[in-house]
């Protein structure tokens, strides 16, 4: 444990005889010396208990992070690792696809590849969507379990917006469409 720097100090009551006038306790002067080093311990306190809060923050949206998908965990959020300003940054990885893909197809060739092999990805165009782990990743797409439904050619490969229930052992599907985000400062 680190040691302490404040120097705390023992005061004393400056105590006179009422009838003799005599000083009986010579009491603590009240000097800009010592009444800084009270400023300086009040303020090394709140900057160690900001930090502190905020750490805790940190701690408790990471936390909270970690039960969304424990497969995909950290690709949601860059979590939290800046210097003050703390901040979220959320990753919206998406890709195209350059082929018609129909049901049984594996293989998802792409026009970026800006995935990893093990997270999950939702597949969709206007009628259909699907969540399916990425089992690998070549140069020019990626190789997922057998597809259950039909997408055009242009069909979205995005980072999932599901969610895994560990209770189910399954995927539940999040929605797509207009969200409305509130943004509140971490720091």
């Amino acid at each position: 444990m680190q040691q302490n720097p404040y120097l705390k100090l023992l005061w004393h009551d400056h105590i006179v005889d009422t009838e003799s006038g005599v000083v009986i306790q010579e009491g603590t002067r009240f000097t800009a010396s010592r009444i800084n080093n009270i400023e300086n311990g009040v303020f090394d306190a709140y900057e160690l208990l900001m930090k502190a809060y905020a750490e805790r923050q940190r701690m408790q949206i990471e936390i909270e992070m970690l039960g969304r998908v424990k497969e995909n965990n950290g690709t949601f959020f860059d979590t939290l690792d800046g210097q003050p300003p703390k901040q979220l940054t959320r990753l919206m990885s998406a890709a195209v696809s350059q082929v018609a893909l129909v049901v049984g197809a594996t293989t998802v060739k792409l026009d970026a590849i800006p995935f990893k092999a093990g997270e999950y990805v939702t597949i969709y165009d206007d009628e259909q969507q699907e969540t399916v782990k990425i089992a690998t990743v070549t140069a020019t797409g990626i190789t997922v379990p057998a597809l259950t439904k039909v997408y055009k050619k242009g069909a979205r490969v995005a980072r999932t917006n599901a969610a895994f229930d560990a209770i189910r052992q399954q995927i539940i599907y999040g929605h797509w469409g207009t969200l409305k985000v509130s943004v509140m400062e971490v720091v």
